[in-house]
């Protein structure tokens, strides 16, 4: 679905785009980020790569893992990088390196929050510690899905 949405990339200089996206909306970052910041610091989004990466650049954060989307084309290059995805990629690359703390805004980040001594989740710009009783029974402690390295 997401490749078909991304068709209209075809004709359109999307990195420029994403540029000038973050020249007017860098400001939007909350206070509360940038006073945690870290050297090591990760996003992982199931936004295209090229969309997040200039953000990144800009705020100094040197580790993104983001869905691989081919900027010129719209075409997917690889899975959609989302719930237990994000574990996969996250394991791909780092291994079993503990997570200290995690920050989200969504349940469906529940596997990879699992993972992190501490968990946070952003809810109206506001920080609270993860409630994992919300979480919906497909990204629950034990589900079945698997996480091991499908490539």
């Amino acid at each position: 679905m997401k490749q078909r949405y991304y068709s209209f990339f075809r004709g359109i200089d999307v990195i420029e785009m994403a540029e000038r996206f973050w020249d007017e909306n860098i400001v939007k970052i909350r206070a509360w980020y940038q006073s945690l910041h870290r050297h090591d610091d990760l996003v992982i989004t199931a936004s295209p790569e090229f969309l997040i990466k200039p953000i990144c650049r800009r705020l100094g954060i040197q580790n993104l893992i983001a869905s691989e989307v081919d900027p010129k084309t719209g075409k997917t290059i690889s899975r959609n990088c989302r719930d237990w995805e994000k574990v996969r990629r996250y394991r791909r690359v780092y291994g079993d390196t503990p997570i200290e703390e995690f920050y989200s805004d969504s349940y469906a980040d529940s596997p990879l929050a699992r993972m992190a001594a501490k968990a946070h989740m952003v809810v109206e710009g506001e920080i609270v510690d993860w409630d994992f009783s919300g979480t919906p029974e497909k990204y629950a402690e034990g589900s079945d899905h698997p996480v091991e390295d499908e490539s």
